[in-house]
């Protein structure tokens, strides 16, 4: 605008005539957009017309035409016109900011449309792309083909393929099929934009059609309607969910229990101290007023904190047992299913955590009424009187239990010389190990903290397993004194069931460790390899030999490995990701931490033929969120990265049940598993869970795949942006011809399956590749380009047959310095290309590739919950949606506000009468 305040400002004082009406419109929209303060005094840009105006141009040549060159104008005080004046006309009247997208509004949608006050949106968004429209996609073009773009030959094939696939590999795509990238290379060669749908779209295309003429009424009505799907983007999710807490609405899970909302979380915590409470106020009046009625004239009013936080700290130390008690958890939660007492362990770890915040504050609140109301007393009073109040001194006090403990007992009862307050705190039992105690517990909080735990892991795990036993102990011998109270430890009533129930798993484990272990072996270790090609970052894939023996498993649950050469004491937990019906216990563990880079160093040597393959302890299998959705008929899995794993363990123990039991005793309608990742190498890791489900009619109608690559793009990398490109232009032809090919259409007649591109299904508009890799439907000779064009040929026990030479051993990189280097892709194509004796990127080979093979949508970014978990619901009105969750926090967070969001809803639909009830159900898979 600082050329238009300089123009103003040589032309005051003369006015410019108003626009013709047929500019108006487009005018005022554009005024609104780049109006300016200076201007705005003087009534704006456009005002009534005073002096006529005399211009060299007709009118005719001003707005017919290229509308928009300068046109020279001059007033009545200025009878010539300067380049300057001229500039300033030609923007008044639109010729410089018109110029690009004068055909776009005038041509295609005519004068009088564009003629009112203001612009229609597709105006608004044509002359949004004229403007800013990015012309390096074209640059790109011209400077690969040049003018062969008109009459591309084999030579101009074999040039895209290759910087497709180099582009493919910024995004982690080491492998790309010719029939993946045959719609993304008719967009690159194109003269203009391709309508020709890729291969994927025109095959589901010919099914969908083949399935129309037929019209058979014997399919299942259970399939998902896809015509009575709804948008709500996160945008509008987040603005409901304000209005929503604004009204105290809240229906879904965010404190990470199953089945509980934020306010039935706050009334179990609120429950939990209601009972501590009670029975710890109980008590203290019991001995206060019944076995000890003159203890407040020694003590004072104190000695009734000081009993209530003794007897709250035994009953917490029973919760905190019973918390990592995961056997008894597991009882409880098979045989009484879903119930709300139930699903209270599957936050166990929740609940740990706020029972030693709790531990904390009674034992504070005991520690200060010791040291200002019994101390105090102890000093001021002699022994004789205390021996008269005492428990210990006075067996026969009511309710006194009459424990002997004199071996632990000092000083000794009855009390022989009179004591001070620091004889009190240093030199008699309680107050030596009360101060223990204290300490003890300070240090667990401290190393507990998530910031201390995730930098000194070991310090936090040996120091937890002290207190374990020492904690206990030290209570048992803090209350065995009886000076006052029931004359035993109180720890052994309050929480002496719950630490047996705990050394049950304790002992369970160490005969898991001596006897079972010896039948348990590794079978097979697969290495993904980490950044740089290190352990840093790597996955290491292992199938475990199942136990004989203390094995029951149920899908989606976890257990705690050891490794007994690094260390004897160390077990991590790691959910299981094979089927319930599996010879293997599988495990996918990613090397985060020194035992996991550990776990991966050692596999690495094992599989380079320079160690043995570790030996690793099994302790479990325990209970989690997910072994829940067995029993359910709509679930939607949400894994993240690595977090997909409770998940795999159910896409294969669902898979083993309609394999062997046609599906018989499962309630399941639909299940939707989304996979997000940053590295699509991970999804071979499901590559026989996804051909399993794509060779099983049932399955395909049931369990549907969303793929998301979240990876940006990198910046100033042509192959790609071409790539990119290519796929945004592509899918907006695939993604048009869906949606007309499903819009209206009775669900019945609706080809689903794994091929189907859901996230359009649910309205969300994200581009997509079709990739074929991830299916084995190919031949051998392009299995085994799929493995080596991965680093160190790592994915030879995923992909295609193993070498006899490696026995139980896929191979597997190691993890040198070396590996993170890929290679060509194209160098290692020629080689073999050369021994096949034709070649794979031409025309002729590539129209031999094409065919109704099977490929999975794989969509760019990350999932729009906020449309697409409200339109599996909608598809499913009258069925509860249980979502299942394994992903960071932010991922938890969003999910629990759609759910609010979309509980709301459902809510309103029902009271409406527009829809049967239905509730959304968060479940955080969280364990350890």
């Amino acid at each position: 605008l600082k050329p238009l305040r300089q123009a103003r400002r040589r032309t005051r004082g003369a006015v410019i005539r108003r626009p013709p009406q047929a500019l108006r419109g487009p005018m005022l929209q554009l005024q609104r957009l780049h109006s300016d303060e200076s201007l705005e005094g003087q009534g704006g840009l456009w005002q009534q017309p005073q002096p006529s105006l005399k211009k060299t141009g007709s009118a005719e040549s001003l707005f017919g035409g290229a509308l928009g060159e300068p046109q020279a104008f001059r007033t009545d005080e200025f009878s010539q016109t300067s380049p300057k004046q001229g500039a300033l006309d030609a923007v008044h009247y639109g010729g410089g900011l018109l110029k690009a997208s004068s055909t776009t509004i005038f041509d295609q949608a005519g004068v009088q449309e564009a003629a009112g006050d203001c612009m229609h949106p597709n105006h608004v968004r044509e002359l949004n792309r004229a403007t800013y429209s990015d012309s390096r996609w074209n640059n790109a073009r011209k400077h690969l083909f040049g003018s062969r773009l008109a009459m591309p030959g084999d030579q101009e094939i074999r040039l895209t393929l290759s910087v497709l696939r180099e582009g493919a590999k910024a995004f982690g795509l080491w492998h790309v099929t010719d029939a993946s990238l045959e719609g993304l290379m008719r967009q690159v060669l194109a003269h203009k934009e391709s309508n020709q749908m890729s291969p994927a779209m025109a095959t589901w295309m010919a099914l969908q059609v083949k399935s129309k003429t037929k019209r058979t009424s014997t399919m299942s009505s259970n399939k998902p309607s896809l015509n009575k799907r709804v948008s709500m983007d996160e945008k509008e999710v987040r603005q409901e969910l304000r209005n929503l807490k604004w009204k105290g609405y809240h229906k879904a899970i965010h404190d990470g229990y199953v089945h509980f909302s934020e306010n039935e979380v706050l009334v179990m915590k609120t429950v939990l101290f209601f009972i501590v409470f009670v029975c710890s106020v109980g008590y203290a009046m019991k001995v206060a007023l019944h076995m000890y009625p003159g203890v407040t004239d020694l003590f004072s009013w104190l000695v009734l904190i000081a009993r209530a936080g003794g007897m709250g700290s035994a009953i917490v130390t029973g919760v905190l047992f019973l918390s990592m008690s995961r056997t008894a958890q597991k009882e409880v939660y098979s045989h009484a299913r879903f119930g709300k007492i139930s699903t209270l362990f599957t936050g166990h770890r929740d609940l740990h955590v706020f029972a030693g915040k709790l531990l904390m504050w009674l034992a504070l609140a005991h520690t200060l009424a010791h040291l200002l109301g019994t101390a105090p007393g102890v000093q001021s009073h002699t022994h004789e009187e205390l021996n008269e109040l005492l428990g210990c001194a006075n067996p026969d006090t009511p309710g006194h239990l009459g424990g002997n403990f004199s071996w632990l007992t000092w000083p000794s009862c009855p009390l022989e010389e009179d004591y001070t307050l620091m004889d009190v705190i240093f030199k008699s039992v309680p107050g030596l190990t009360g101060l223990a105690l204290l300490a003890l517990l300070v240090a667990i909080g401290y190393t507990g903290k998530q910031k201390q735990r995730k930098k000194h892991f070991d310090r936090f795990w040996y120091l937890h397993n002290f207190a374990i036993v020492a904690w206990p102990v030290l209570l048992f011998v803090h209350g065995s004194n009886g000076w006052i109270g029931v004359g035993f430890p109180l720890v052994v009533f309050a929480a002496g069931p719950f630490m047996l129930s705990y050394s049950f798993d304790r002992v369970a484990r160490l005969l898991r460790y001596y006897f079972v272990a010896r039948s348990v072996r590794v079978i097979q270790a697969i290495i993904r390899p980490g950044k740089g090609g290190s352990e840093d970052g790597a996955l290491t894939y292992v199938r475990i030999s199942k136990p004989h023996c203390m094995w029951r498993f149920w899908a989606g649950e976890y257990a705690f490995i050891c490794m007994p050469e690094y260390s004897k004491q160390q077990w991590h937990p790691f959910t299981i990701c094979s089927g319930q019906e599996d010879e293997t216990v599988d495990f996918l563990i990613a090397a985060v931490g020194d035992w996991t880079k550990n776990l991966a160093t050692r596999c690495a040597a094992a599989l380079n033929g320079t160690a043995d393959l570790p030996l690793l302890v099994l302790d479990g299998p325990y209970m989690a969120p997910t072994q829940s959705a067995m029993f359910q008929k709509v679930i939607v899995a949400i894994g993240a990265g690595v977090g997909i794993t409770p998940f795999l363990s159910l896409m294969s123990t669902i898979i083993s049940s309609y394999e062997t039991k046609d599906g018989h005793g499962l309630k399941l309608q639909e299940a939707h598993f989304y996979w997000m990742t940053r590295n699509p190498d991970e999804l071979l890791f499901g590559r026989k869970l996804f051909q399993k489900v794509v060779n099983h009619p049932k399955l395909r109608e049931k369990v549907f795949f969303h793929l998301h690559l979240t990876r940006p793009e990198p910046d100033k990398n042509s192959a790609a942006l071409l790539f990119r490109e290519a796929v945004r232009r592509q899918s907006e032809v695939d993604r048009a011809a869906f949606f007309s090919e499903i819009k209206g259409i009775d669900f019945r007649h609706i080809v689903v399956g794994p091929q189907v591109p859901w996230v359009w299904v649910n309205q969300s508009e994200q581009d997509v590749c079709w990739l074929s890799h991830l299916l084995p439907n190919v031949d051998d000779v392009e299995e085994t380009r799929v493995v080596s064009s991965y680093a160190g040929n790592w994915a030879q026990g995923l992909i295609g047959p193993r070498s006899a030479s490696q026995g139980n051993l896929s191979s597997a990189s190691s993890l040198p310095s070396h590996v993170g280097s890929h290679g060509s892709a194209g160098s290692r194509q020629s080689n073999e290309s050369g021994k096949t004796g034709k070649s794979d990127d031409s025309a002729e080979s590539l129209q031999a590739t094409l065919g109704p093979h099977w490929m999975l949508p794989v969509a760019f970014g990350r999932p729009d919950f906020g449309k697409e978990v409200r339109a599996i619901g909608k598809a499913r009105q009258g069925d509860d949606i249980n979502v299942y969750i394994c992903g960071n926090d932010q991922i938890v967070k969003l999910i629990q506000d759609v759910c609010t969001v979309c509980n709301a809803h459902a809510e309103r639909d029902n009271t409406s009468g527009r829809a049967p009830r239905q509730r959304y159900w968060v479940h955080h898979e969280r364990f350890g």
